[in-house]
């Protein structure tokens, strides 16, 4: 199934930018400093 998505380009999980809760984090000053880790990130 993977393959197919891949060559099909349909990676529904890939949203192409930050989460909506990262923005909204971010945007507000909410995002409390520090490292963050994205598991399996690069598509």
């Amino acid at each position: 199934r993977w393959n197919k998505c891949y060559e099909d380009g349909v990676i529904p999980w890939d949203l192409g930018q930050a989460t909506p809760l990262v923005v909204h984090l971010v945007q507000s000053g909410s995002l409390p400093k520090g490292r963050g880790l994205v598991p399996g990130c690069g598509t």
